[in-house]
């Protein structure tokens, strides 16, 4: 019998500690197991729903929406509860479904010369996202030349002048590469997600994406 003894401690038996361990061989819950305990105390799945809140969603499904043909792909959590009892009030209320934009900006008639402030959330993303993401290629370089002529890090006024397209339907969004790759980004997580279901039999993991997404 293997033992060690060190001064001031009891002796340790290597071949009785060997035994007692391979009495209680830790051994990985299986995932039907993980869902009946999941069942009966669902904190997991619920601090998981939790994450997003009805505003996000409220958002998300104001940028997105659209299409009469495909479904708006927004996580599905907790907050879509928030969100209905939200839309309900302001529905009934003063006839918002969508909050105040994010991003402060005046309208002027060029008819009338009217001025006023916006109120429409749908102006506040496409005026936050215009320098970073869709001002055209002659905007940028007639904008750039300005401020290399005033020799100044700010252009006193630059005015970009767009017509709406007449093949287009009013209310319906474009689908571009951005568009498109919010459905290519499920499909791979629902790709890569199968990966441990094929190879350790783990569909809990695959489920749990597919679910969470609409």
């Amino acid at each position: 019998m293997a033992s060690f003894y060190f001064s001031g401690m009891p002796a340790l038996d290597l071949s009785s500690s060997a035994r007692a361990l391979s009495r209680s061989q830790i051994t990985n819950p299986s995932t039907n197991s993980e869902v009946r305990s999941q069942r009966r105390n669902p904190a997991d799945i619920l601090s998981l729903l939790l994450l997003v809140g009805g505003d996000v969603i409220q958002q998300a499904i104001g940028q997105l929406s659209g299409d009469p043909y495909l479904p708006t792909p927004v996580v599905f959590s907790l907050g879509w509860v928030a969100y209905t009892f939200k839309a309900l009030l302001l529905a009934a209320g003063d006839n918002r479904l969508l909050p105040a934009p994010d991003l402060e900006s005046i309208i002027i008639d060029v008819s009338h010369g009217h001025m006023r402030q916006n109120q429409s959330w749908v102006l506040g993303p496409i005026l936050r996202d215009y320098e970073i993401f869709w001002m055209p290629g002659a905007v940028r370089a007639e904008l750039d030349s300005v401020l290399v002529r005033s020799n100044s890090p700010q252009a006193g006024l630059c005015v970009a002048v767009f017509k709406a397209d007449p093949k287009r339907i009013a209310g319906r969004p474009a689908k571009d590469l951005l568009w498109a790759s919010g459905y290519a980004v499920a499909v791979l997580q629902l790709v890569i997600t199968a990966i441990p279901w094929i190879i350790w039999s783990a569909w809990e993991i695959f489920v749990i994406t597919a679910t969470v997404r609409r």
